[in-house]
């Protein structure tokens, strides 16, 4: 099975609690492509501020190519500073066409370097590094994907370490319909904004499974249930005002371009953004795409890509800084024990940004916590790797 329905015909699970189970995954076909962008010295760019542009480089790449399929119904994780995707041989050139268009977009628009690798899964399962992919139905707009095996870790090292590169220089201009950045940052209902990353210690499928399991245990019965720790609430949730939050999205759609062109698109995402709130304060019924804009805020919070699961298992909660001690103190004592090693993020916001698709009713809310979020959990979570291999 080769052809782009393997994915769609997949079975869907129902929550994230059953992607820790092996047995719900698939081989990804061997013909396939593993496709994976990058934001290099993203710590460096983060620390300069640049925290959401580095997102935006991530959640681009998703749409460039959603765009050359069009729609989301594709294996894809949001990773911060980049974005993994996974996509059939008879797509896989065009996508990767588009992915380094988007790299050339995203350095003019905000001076960010992006890496763009690709590799087939037939050779990372050579290099015994298999890939594999279930499917998690979250609402009726958002179906998430997981993926699993060493293979998408191993060639995400790959093209950190600068030894996976695209296989062509071919350039397509992509396509950034449906991408939206027009919610503030969102301030922490509990206090505090966490990302978090956990890995097993154990490679074996069925310890890794259950000290994972184990581990997002801890996060429910610590910090409570999804309806208390999604970061997206929606009393916290208002949209943007400032020019400069304006023309982070005004940039993407103008390439980079200043002048006449970045002002018209500012103009449009700002006469946009008051309609939506008009439509949102009367409740006007106006529906797009199959979304009904009215329950906006509503929409973000259920199709809030707030938890995830790549081979590692990885969130952004909201909780107090009580609840967040406490969880420190057992993650802590799992990695003390050798099972897990963890990262942590802690600020007091999160940021999203937004795909809501142009062709199709499909949408889905990349959620980081502010001021590096996910980038600065895995950069503490490769200093215990370090650590780990040096004894």
């Amino acid at each position: 099975m080769s052809d782009f329905d393997f994915f769609e015909n997949l079975p869907e699970l129902s929550s994230l609690a059953e992607a820790f189970d092996p047995s719900r995954y698939r081989d990804v076909p061997s013909d396939w492509v593993v496709l994976l962008t990058d934001v290099v010295n993203s710590t460096q760019a983060i620390e300069t501020g640049r925290y959401k542009a580095v997102n935006v480089a991530g959640a681009v790449a998703v749409v460039a190519v959603s765009n050359v399929f069009g729609h989301l119904r594709f294996p894809y994780v949001f990773g911060g500073d980049g974005a993994t995707m996974v996509v059939p041989p008879a797509f896989a050139d065009r996508c990767e066409a588009v992915l380094r268009d988007s790299a050339v977009s995203m350095k003019a628009a905000f001076d960010l370097d992006v890496r763009v690798g690709s590799i087939r899964v037939a050779d990372l399962c050579a290099a015994h590094a298999p890939v594999r992919v279930a499917r998690i139905r979250l609402s009726d707009r958002y179906v998430q994907a997981a993926l699993d095996g060493p293979g998408v870790d191993r060639a995400d090292r790959m093209l950190k370490q600068g030894v996976l590169h695209a296989r062509s220089l071919s350039v397509e201009q992509a396509s950034t319909a449906g991408f939206s950045c027009r919610w503030d940052e969102i301030p922490s209902s509990a206090g505090e904004t966490v990302a978090l990353i956990v890995e097993s210690v154990n490679d074996s499928e069925p310890d890794r499974s259950a000290v994972l399991r184990e581990a997002a245990g801890l996060v429910d019965r610590i910090v409570g249930s999804m309806d208390v720790r999604n970061p997206v609430a929606e009393g916290v949730q208002r949209h943007i005002r400032a020019r400069a939050k304006i023309d982070i999205e005004a940039a993407v759609h103008a390439r980079g371009a200043r002048g006449l062109k970045r002002l018209l698109e500012r103009w449009r995402v700002r006469f946009e953004l008051c309609a939506h709130a008009l439509i949102m304060r009367f409740r006007l019924p106006v529906v797009r795409v199959g979304k009904y804009l009215p329950d906006g805020k509503e929409h973000n919070i259920v199709n809030a890509d707030v938890q995830k699961f790549d081979g590692r298992l990885k969130m952004v909660l909201a909780c107090t800084s009580t609840a967040r001690e406490a969880l420190v103190t057992g993650l802590t004592a799992m990695e003390t024990a050798g099972r897990i090693r963890y990262g942590m993020h802690v600020t007091d916001r999160a940021i999203m940004t937004c795909v809501i698709h142009a062709e199709a009713p499909e949408e889905v809310h990349f959620v980081d916590a502010a001021d590096g979020g996910y980038a600065k959990a895995a950069l503490q979570l490769k200093v215990k790797q370090a650590k780990a291999r040096q004894h």
